[in-house]
């Protein structure tokens, strides 16, 4: 893996994982800003680079076999906390287009719930990864 994956594969297997940045920083056994460096990618200084090297050698040695063992029929849909999204069935013509119109912020994970925030109307919607099944998700710009 090189180390532009990093960031990527660490976001990707926490949120699988349902872990928020804190509880994945314990599962390695890295400091919690730690993981705020790694999974923006800013590997600079000393303690950083050190700290990515340990999140590189975790991923490496379990993460990535987590990943790959993780059926892609079950695998949670991947989101970034304050990114939008559209989230829409794409079996109901007229009705999908009026739920286009929303644009939900993810906000975290809690449990098996997504949590997301309508950004126009501001009321919160959570999903679980089986009511994803069969809709449409696009990220959009708000």
């Amino acid at each position: 893996m090189n180390n532009v994956d990093v960031p990527d594969k660490l976001r990707q297997l926490r949120t699988l994982l349902g872990f928020n940045k804190k509880q994945m920083a314990e599962k390695i056994g890295v400091p919690y800003w730690g993981i705020v460096h790694c999974e923006r990618g800013d590997i600079t200084g000393s303690n950083q680079s050190k700290v990515f090297t340990k999140v590189k050698s975790y991923l490496e040695l379990t993460g990535l076999q987590i990943l790959a063992d993780t059926p892609k029929t079950t695998q949670s849909p991947f989101f970034l906390e304050g990114h939008c999204y559209s989230i829409y069935s794409s079996q109901y013509g007229s009705s999908a287009a009026f739920e286009r119109s929303y644009c939900f912020i993810f906000l975290r994970k809690e449990g098996i719930h997504h949590v997301f925030r309508e950004a126009h109307g501001g009321w919160t919607r959570t999903y679980t990864d089986p009511q994803l099944i069969g809709k449409e998700i696009r990220e959009v710009n708000d």
